[in-house]
């Protein structure tokens, strides 16, 4: 009977669970929480967890059949150009360089990009860019490109290494660069599509 009295007044009470399991009267009160001050927006949105990322690309693409065709006169234009595209793309570009027949990137991007779709585009608004303001109607970019991730720790040396790009090509063409800086990276390529 005194059973059936405690598991009544459980019922009605909706800040006391029953829990049949527990040695100690199978109760536990939950009056602290339901009974706790209310928080306004801005106090929730600060503690809901939210997403950390570090999404860092050095990204490397070439000209059509590596074809030597950026021209220094208008290079560091493209270069700048690259740069505003990735930022209207809501991309960061750390820095952008290169040489005649490639460029090199260092940007950082959302959670919410797609690489290939954030490529495509990056590639299609700077082939228009120099089919209309250099104009060079047979430019095009290949169509593969690299994209390696950096650690916070490694940026400053792709940094230097970007702005670096005409000396380092006094020793290696670009072709051999790329090799080195998969296999540097751990990334295996088929030497019969290699380009």
């Amino acid at each position: 009977m005194v059973e059936r009295v405690r598991e009544r007044h459980h019922r009605k009470d909706p800040t006391t669970r029953h829990y049949p399991e527990r040695g100690n009267g199978g109760t536990r009160s939950t009056r602290s929480y339901h009974n706790s001050r209310k928080f306004t927006l801005a106090e929730v949105r600060n503690k809901i967890v939210s997403t950390y990322l570090s999404l860092r690309y050095h990204l490397i693409f070439a000209t059509k059949d590596r074809q030597p065709i950026i021209a220094s006169i208008w290079r560091e234009n493209l270069h700048r150009y690259l740069g505003g595209i990735v930022k209207n793309l809501e991309g960061n570009a750390h820095k952008v360089g290169g040489t005649d027949d490639h460029v090199h990137l260092l940007v950082e991007l959302r959670a919410t990009h797609a690489l290939a779709d954030f490529m495509r585009n990056l590639k299609r608004a700077s082939s228009s860019w120099v089919h209309t303001e250099v104009p060079l109607e047979t430019f095009a970019w290949q169509e593969g490109y690299a994209a390696i991730t950096v650690s916070p720790s490694a940026l400053d040396e792709v940094r230097r290494y970007i702005e670096n790009q005409e000396e380092h090509h006094r020793a290696r063409d670009s072709r051999e660069e790329l090799r080195l800086l998969l296999e540097r990276a751990g990334i295996q390529f088929d030497e019969r599509f290699f380009a």
